[in-house]
């Protein structure tokens, strides 16, 4: 049963003066939460992971990742840079089936809007937290009831965790 992690990249600097968007690095609070963050993808085998080109999900993936022996196999995918819900449901439809554990490090709305799709009609008390937020840093898992990719649909997801760093506060 494949494995999807839809995670929103952490806290990023504001742009400076003629700094784009797409440049804007982590800020300290935005590296710990991608620190805090990464214990949930350690604990879970990665076959693949699709990380948007910017730099502060670049930065967020190789943070939350770095406690992985061996290092997970990374597309570093500029077209998931700010793509839409659609570009993105049509992108994953497209991993290969013999990645059966996927992450994904994006960007709102896009990782929430997916992250709703998905939940559907879930009444649990995770995806209604689901719901109302998807901060930086936040990571939603679900379980596709599905032989591939290209089947990827809400009746066929089950939400199993939704967390933000807050949830890891000390």
């Amino acid at each position: 049963m494949p494995k999807l992690i839809l995670f929103r990249h952490a806290k990023a600097a504001p742009a400076l003066r003629d700094q784009s968007d797409f440049d804007r690095p982590l800020t300290d609070r935005g590296r710990r939460d991608a620190e805090r963050m990464g214990a949930m993808i350690t604990s879970r085998p990665i076959d693949l992971a699709l990380v948007s080109a910017a730099v502060r999900t670049r930065e967020t993936f190789e943070i939350a990742t770095a406690a992985i022996e061996p290092a997970p196999r990374a597309e570093i995918d500029r077209e998931l840079y700010l793509c839409g819900a659609r570009k993105l449901i049509r992108r994953l439809t497209a991993v290969p089936p013999e990645a059966k554990h996927l992450l994904v490090v994006g960007h709102n709305p896009d990782m929430h809007e997916v992250a709703l799709w998905l939940a559907g009609t879930d009444l649990g008390k995770e995806a209604e937290a689901l719901r109302n937020k998807f901060p930086t840093a936040a990571m939603a898992v679900f379980s596709l009831d599905a032989a591939s990719w290209k089947d990827l649909d809400p009746g066929r997801a089950a939400l199993l965790h939704y967390a933000t760093p807050a949830d890891f506060e000390d």
